[in-house]
């Protein structure tokens, strides 16, 4: 994949306030699971990607 872009299936996918996405993993402990959970075009719902991680 192209340098930059994060993989919302497999990391965190939640806007940062300078812009882009957060990259860290699905387990990021930086943003609330509440927001991982509003991240758009994943998949699968949050929850279950992270019991498939």
């Amino acid at each position: 994949k192209p340098e930059g872009l994060v993989g919302i299936e497999r990391q965190c996918g939640v806007p940062l306030p300078q812009g882009g996405l957060c990259a860290r993993s699905l387990t990021c402990k930086s943003h609330s699971t509440g927001s991982k959970r509003t991240v758009a075009g994943r998949s699968h719902t949050y929850d279950i990607l992270l019991a498939q991680y």
